[in-house]
């Protein structure tokens, strides 16, 4: 089990290790990392997997070019220069259509089964829920977060590949800029968003998790 769980993290990391393994982070929305994985005990239970990888998602054709400033490696601090960022972001999120919704998909069904298993812990629900959504659970549908993870992992690196085959270097590009420079993606108060970009956001949290090792 810790060999599997090992694995996921490292599949995650690699996902990001162009983007934002060394910018500053939010804190994971759910919960803190001790409080997830604190396991119930019990045996991991083996049953066969329904979990395959599914065809590579293609992405679109870019509408726009990249803004200047990406292409040189500083910092887009202009007006002019962040409102194109903005546009550049938008059109990057069109263009992975499809991909950025399977990325979202997949964090959301990780989300659910997270806060499923949490509840049954501190709601003294059923043991066997409990023990069906825990670490040592089913690694198949309606199982394990683990389960969840898995397919999490595993739709971040298709978005991060696909990105890779967007416009040639313009999508890296955007993903090197907002690691190096993350403030600009802060708005009033501090709070994310202020690019708008759907991918750096779902990249983003999944490098949250892949920095504590754990969901």
């Amino acid at each position: 089990l810790l060999f599997s769980f090992v694995l996921l993290i490292f599949l995650v990391l690699i996902a990001c290790q162009h983007t934002f393994l060394d910018g500053a982070m939010a804190p994971f929305s759910l919960a803190s990392a001790s409080e997830l994985l604190t396991p119930s005990g019990g045996r991991h239970a083996l049953r066969p997997s329904s979990f395959r990888q599914c065809p590579a998602p293609k992405p679109k054709g870019l509408a726009i070019q990249a803004p200047a400033c990406l292409e040189g490696g500083k910092d887009c601090a202009t007006t002019e220069e962040r409102a194109a960022l903005r546009s550049f972001a938008e059109a990057l999120d069109d263009s992975l259509e499809e991909p950025l919704q399977q990325a979202k998909a997949a964090r959301e069904g990780f989300e659910r089964r997270v806060c499923d298993f949490r509840y049954a812990e501190i709601e003294d629900k059923s043991q066997i829920l409990a023990d069906t959504y825990g670490p040592y659970g089913p690694m198949e549908p309606g199982g394990s977060y683990l389960y969840e993870l898995r397919r999490w992992s595993q739709a971040i690196i298709e978005l991060d590949r696909a990105c890779s085959q967007t416009g040639g270097e313009a999508c890296s590009n955007f993903l090197s800029h907002m690691r190096n420079y993350p403030d600009a993606d802060l708005g009033p108060g501090g709070s994310q968003g202020a690019v708008g970009s759907d991918l750096y956001n779902e990249i983003r949290l999944a490098c949250e998790v892949g920095k504590t090792r754990a969901p």
